[in-house]
């Protein structure tokens, strides 16, 4: 297994370098275009910020992306291989990034940004990337597995694509928070993934993971540039992929033959915790869940330690024992 570590770390590499070069560039456009974002009274940052470095992640992704198709499909390196069809996730993923630079371009409305992740979720649900049964081993039951109809499948698995990425998209409101919270998980996945021999997963994790460490070099505190939602979505809609991949039986095309949720669930615990206790404090106040305010879990550690930089380690620190959970199970 030395070459995959080998191309696991070329591609981490890769995916690093290209992310962290084109940065800058990014900067310089963005300020000569006026892609700002704007300053709010939510916001950490006195000036306003470039918005679009989302693109870089993109980039990055697939470059690193292209580099493993020729060396796995074209044989390269002998006996290892991808054992999903990466194409449909890799659209979807695109698609997730688009909507989020629309968003990030011209405001779109929060109805209107969900209808068209209903609509990327569906067809990665169509080709295969669905939850179709739950090991629920962990309880006292006489059976193992829960197989699901095909309606609770699609239900289920909209909840679990759309609710990570915008729990992802919710919880980036400090300077590196996002960017470092999924950071740690595409690590973690890149662990899991390795030790369970799921190469793919394997590569697509490290590749991730490359992206975000080569933004966090410009987005921690104080930051340069924000990734908007073209980036959070990308990596909200990514994690939230891999982190049932990980857990679950895949084959060629693409299924989910059977997935620990409890185990994924690990993995995004404290953007996915967050995002609920949000949206049910909203509603029990007669808000709209998108109702923008000072409720999400790093605005309150905010208001307590009054330090932008220890409130952000607090959240890492959640979020690797979470992740360190899930590996040891």
């Amino acid at each position: 297994m030395n070459y995959v570590l080998g191309l696991g770390f070329v591609t981490f590499f890769i995916a690093f370098w290209v992310t962290k070069s084109l940065v800058p560039y990014l900067i310089k456009f963005g300020t000569q275009y006026n892609l700002l974002d704007k300053n709010e009274e939510r916001k950490q940052n006195n000036k306003e910020m470039v918005r679009i470095g989302g693109v870089s992640i993109l980039i990055g992704f697939l470059i690193s992306q292209f580099f493993n198709f020729i060396f796995l499909n074209f044989n390269i390196f002998p006996n290892v291989g991808l054992n999903l069809n990466i194409i449909p996730l890799l659209f979807s993923i695109l698609f997730f990034f688009i909507i989020g630079l629309f968003d990030d371009l011209f405001n779109l409305s929060p109805y209107l940004r969900l209808f068209f992740q209903t609509f990327g979720m569906s067809f990665v649900w169509a080709n295969g990337l669905s939850i179709n049964s739950l090991d629920i081993s962990f309880l006292p039951l006489n059976s193992n597995v829960l197989v699901l109809s095909p309606l609770t499948s699609y239900l289920i698995t909209f909840l679990w694509l759309v609710g990570v990425t915008n729990a992802i998209n919710w919880i980036d409101g400090l300077d590196g928070l996002s960017t470092g919270i999924t950071l740690i998980n595409f690590l973690g996945i890149a662990f899991i993934s390795f030790s369970l021999e799921n190469i793919s997963i394997f590569y697509l994790s490290l590749s991730l993971a490359g992206c975000c460490i080569g933004f966090l070099i410009f987005n921690f505190f104080p930051s340069k540039i924000y990734m908007g939602d073209s980036g959070s979505y990308l990596i909200g809609f990514s994690l939230a992929c891999l982190s049932i991949l990980t857990f679950s039986d895949v084959n060629s095309d693409l299924t989910n033959n059977l997935v620990s949720l409890q185990k994924s669930f690990l993995l995004v615990l404290v953007p996915f915790l967050d995002m609920f206790i949000v949206i049910f404090l909203r509603l029990r106040s007669g808000k709209s869940p998108f109702f923008p305010d000072r409720l999400h879990l790093h605005f309150r550690l905010l208001d307590r330690f009054k330090d932008v930089k220890k409130t952000v380690f607090t959240i890492y620190g959640l979020v690797f024992s979470s992740t360190i959970i899930a590996i040891f199970l």
